[in-house]
């Protein structure tokens, strides 16, 4: 068994779902998923009957679920579980409710799905607004690049023009003087 640890800023119900998962009686009825991130519970009628009771003051599934809802928890829908029967088996998954992983419960609190404020989420928002902000440099200096690239093919662009007018030009001269050699070959 894991061993007992603060529970401050921890929402009551979560430390009561803790508690559940720990408890080695309730371990075939409610019992962590197979990669420590989800809830399963089976055995609705045991789980009702026994268990709700010795943590909730009530033995309703409905009030329950309606909890885990409240709570941020999703019910989930999965193929891992082979031997389901579609009432008897429920998996739920919060985002912050993993095992081994206590200092992420505070960031789940009652009346809805978004964390709380907390360390965890201030971490999280640093991190973005790093991420975000070296995003921005990034394409600063991509955007610098391509300006200069622009530039850079402008003034190739320029110069093949004047090359081509100094050419025509050329070619001009050079029919000229063929059409005049030409007459004036004529006139030999």
């Amino acid at each position: 068994m894991e061993s007992q640890q603060p529970t401050v800023g921890i929402a009551s119900f979560i430390q009561k779902l803790d508690l559940m998962l720990r408890d080695e009686s309730t371990k075939d009825t409610v019992y962590w998923g197979p990669f420590n991130d989800t809830v399963i519970i089976k055995n609705n009628d045991y789980f009702t009957n026994f268990v709700l009771p010795n943590y909730f003051r009530h033995n309703q599934m409905s009030s329950f679920i309606r909890q885990m809802n409240k709570h941020g928890f999703h019910r989930i829908k999965s193929d891992r579980l082979v031997d389901r029967k579609e009432n008897d088996i429920y998996e739920y998954k919060n985002e912050y409710f993993q095992r081994g992983n206590r200092d992420r419960w505070s960031s789940i609190c009652c009346g809805n799905a978004l964390p709380k404020p907390g360390p965890i989420h201030e971490i999280n928002v640093k991190q973005k607004l790093q991420e975000l902000s070296d995003d921005n440099e990034r394409l600063k200096s991509q955007s610098n690049m391509s300006r200069d690239k622009c530039a850079q093919l402008e003034r190739s662009v320029r110069l093949c023009h004047e090359k081509i007018a100094k050419q025509t030009a050329l070619i001009n001269r050079i029919t000229e003087l063929i059409s005049a050699k030409g007459i004036n070959g004529m006139n030999c």
